[in-house]
């Protein structure tokens, strides 16, 4: 069992996102792009782990901004029509359509182990096919209360003709929000004893107090996976194990003596009949204290000794492990922020293989983590890949077709950061010109930059798809830099795809980058490669000569080059036309079809 799909609506900065979810949801993103609300959204819907109630708190900070920017705009701008003794329905609609809420909503694939606990999920979707849902809803219940409120709150600024917005906390009371779960379409409220077999277990990011000190574990999602594994029998060997042990101090001690010292008195034979027993009792604390209580060790050394990285290492480990040695769960969720963190590149990937194998083996545990680090991103399992931006979630197993999802894990140099990420992106055909671009931008180390150079070979289309459909509304800006190939037609497609100020297309005049490069640069580069690499060309040779020699070592004399841009003999050095349009692109200076 497994979530296939989420819609969030009005958290925090996710105003209006549902993706596609695979057996794993690995999410990417920069900081602020909402990756951390994302995970813990998905809690909502939920049962916390551990024996508590489900319901989480939220207020209306957890409100989208754009949201309430919207409501707050709306009553400024119908003022007059809500403080009206009879509010037109119409506008009554409106007011309710444009109250802040959160709509969270989780699809289950459900398998035939797990149908006895969840058939009361099934429901419709809107295509009328029987699906498994979940729905968390933070929403006023009444309507007529909220409306009844503002109209109070505008009367009273009326005499002082105060503006709304000095309001904005009043405008949305707390008191009248109210939270629930139920089965989507059909309007069911959802019992906890159904709710109670979908666990949620969080990591956050902030997780350093794991056995940081020798007193205590430090970490209560491993206190309430431990404490789930003790049952009623159980629980009644700790509480006589700890009497038997009580006894023993006592005994030590001489506790008895010390405290009810009446009955051994000796100078005052009838103390005890004043006093009566003192008795000396034993007090046995809760269960989550005598567990979080254990030291943990490395060895024969407490585990607090072992550095940050190490006890992260273990932490994460156990967690995973115990989750999935449950069995009672019938299903539960792992949400992890950044599970990199203080990690060493080496145990980066231990983690990663130990993740890999946990997920493919737990059948009732989904792991859910955000990450920044290519180390937790398998090449074979993209189809897991949820891009985070500004709020969006874009998965990569419906944003991307099969075939480019394949040409993706194909590509030895896919680093989807980078290419996602960047500020500023050249995607190149090959070695050639991305040593050239590198080498170029090293040399005017004069002039700051923030351009990343990759090469892609083929296939430019299927990247532009994802990188538009992630950064369209963003400041980033996406330059390609392609051969000529003696193909107009496709130059001509290749330049429909130009975004002024957003995508560039750059193509060579000739047929390849050595075409350009020696028509641009003629004189030098003969002089170079005879002098430098004793090629031993005439003074007659030609453009093409030069160019299809250069062809024949292409990689090995481009690397020449670059090693040589900068020095006296490429003082006069010019870049390729599409090149040099590319680097101005940049900077806001072109975005012509060359």
């Amino acid at each position: 069992m497994k979530v296939n799909h989420v819609w969030i609506e009005g958290y925090r900065n996710l105003r209006k996102t549902d993706f596609a979810v695979g057996d794993r949801l690995v999410l990417i993103g920069e900081n602020n792009s909402g990756k951390s609300n994302l995970l813990r959204a998905l809690t909502y819907p939920m049962s916390a782990g551990g024996e508590v109630m489900y319901t989480r708190p939220m207020s209306p900070r957890d409100l989208n901004d754009s949201d309430k920017t919207d409501y707050y705009k709306f009553l400024e701008d119908h003022v007059s029509d809500l403080t009206t003794t009879e509010v037109p329905l119409e506008v009554q609609k409106k007011f309710q359509a444009v109250i802040p809420k959160v709509i969270i909503r989780l699809q289950f694939e459900v398998d035939q182990r797990s149908m006895y606990y969840f058939e009361k999920l099934s429901t419709q979707d809107d295509e009328g096919n029987i699906v498994y849902q979940l729905e968390y809803r933070y929403q006023i219940q009444d309507i007529s209360k909220l409306l009844d409120h503002v109209r109070t709150i505008m009367h009273a600024r009326e005499k002082d003709s105060t503006s709304l917005l000095k309001f904005q906390i009043n405008l949305l009371p707390s008191n009248l929000y109210k939270s629930s779960i139920l089965v989507p379409k059909k309007g069911e409220q959802v019992t906890y004893d159904l709710l109670k077999n979908l666990k949620t277990f969080s990591l956050v990011a902030e997780r350093d107090g794991f056995s940081s000190s020798r007193s205590k574990v430090g970490s209560s999602a491993i206190i309430e996976l431990l404490n789930r594994n003790i049952n009623d029998e159980s629980k009644l060997n700790i509480e006589s194990g700890y009497h038997d042990f009580f006894d023993q101090v006592k005994e030590s001690a001489k506790m008895d003596q010390v405290f009810n010292w009446p009955k051994y008195a000796i100078d005052y034979t009838n103390a005890d009949k004043f006093l009566g027993e003192i008795s000396i009792l034993p007090n046995m604390p809760p269960i989550n204290t005598l567990l979080n209580s254990v030291q943990l060790g490395y060895a024969h050394e407490p585990l607090s000794q072992q550095g940050l990285g190490y006890r992260n290492l273990v932490y994460l480990m156990a967690m995973i492990n115990a989750l999935e040695d449950d069995n009672e769960n019938p299903y539960a969720a792992l949400t992890l922020e950044e599970p990199e963190a203080h990690l060493s590149n080496e145990n980066q990937k231990l983690l990663m293989s130990f993740l890999d194998a946990t997920s493919k083996q737990a059948v009732n545990v989904q792991l859910m983590y955000s990450t920044h680090n290519t180390n937790f991103l398998s090449k074979d399992a993209l189809q897991e890949v949820v891009v985070m931006n500004d709020g969006n979630a874009v998965s990569l197993s419906t944003a991307l077709h099969p075939e480019c999802l394949s040409y993706l894990m194909r590509n030895p140099n896919m680093d989807i950061y980078k290419l996602l990420f960047s500020t500023n992106v050249i995607l190149v055909e090959g070695i050639s010109e991305e040593l050239l671009i590198k080498a170029y931008l090293r040399v005017h180390s004069n002039e700051l930059n923030n351009i990343e150079v990759l090469s892609f070979h083929k296939g430019f289309n299927k990247i532009l798809d994802l990188w538009s459909r992630i950064n369209l509304n963003s400041s980033r800006k996406i330059a390609v830099i392609r051969d000529f190939d003696n193909q107009p037609n496709a130059k001509q497609e290749a330049n429909k795809r130009i975004i002024p100020g957003k995508v560039y297309i750059g193509t060579t005049k000739g047929y390849t980058l050595e075409d350009d490069i020696v028509s641009e640069n003629f004189e030098l580069l003969k002089q170079f490669f005879n002098k430098q690499l004793s090629w031993k060309l005439s003074q007659d040779a030609t453009e093409k000569e030069l160019s299809d020699r250069w062809k024949s070592g292409k990689a090995e004399t481009m690397a020449e080059v670059a090693y040589a841009l900068g020095t006296d003999i490429f003082q006069d050095f010019k870049l390729p036309e599409h090149i040099s349009r590319a680097l101005d692109f940049f900077e806001g200076k072109t975005n012509e079809i060359d």
